[in-house]
């Protein structure tokens, strides 16, 4: 029987990746990096690695790679701040989903851009719990976030 839902936010909830998107790929072309809409999929949604080690691979210097984290970051965080971001229906179907099953948050975002995120969604009150990249050191898909999440809803199984 199902207690729990576990959302992920980035694309589910909210319509971010493409924000993230434009920023990485911005960044990476001041240092000569083009990055396309199927590298970032591959890339960071389907192998969870990111793309500095392109950088990495074409001579950058990790201070320097440090750096074009760091603009990037800020980058999303203005493009987070000038535009409604929840999906189209989201509102409606945790609404409702709310009422019966306890409900979490698991996502790889920082906590300071979910904060931003969130600042006007009024989604957070659905939720008993939101986890965020500064929760967990291992990220998705390993295990961790989502024990910590069952954890977190007190649905988790109790070893024997």
């Amino acid at each position: 029987m199902v207690k729990a839902i576990f959302w992920d936010n980035d694309g589910v909830l909210v319509d971010t990746e493409r924000l993230y998107f434009l920023a990485t790929q911005h960044v990476l072309a001041t240092v000569g990096i083009p990055l396309t809409k199927d590298d970032y999929i591959e890339l960071f949604l389907v192998q969870g690695k990111g793309a500095w080690h392109l950088a990495e691979a074409k001579g950058v210097f990790p201070n320097a790679i440090a750096e074009l984290r760091h603009e990037r970051n800020r980058l999303y965080s203005t493009l987070l701040s000038q535009q409604p971001l929840i999906i189209d229906g989201v509102r409606k179907v945790v609404d409702v989903l709310h009422r019966t099953y306890v409900m979490g948050i698991v996502t790889s975002s920082r906590q300071d851009h979910f904060t931003l995120i969130h600042r006007s969604t009024n989604l957070l009150p659905y939720f008993r719990f939101v986890l965020t990249a500064n929760d967990y050191t291992q990220s998705k898909p390993h295990p961790e976030p989502y024990l910590l999440a069952a954890e977190r809803s007190g649905t988790a199984r109790k070893s024997a």
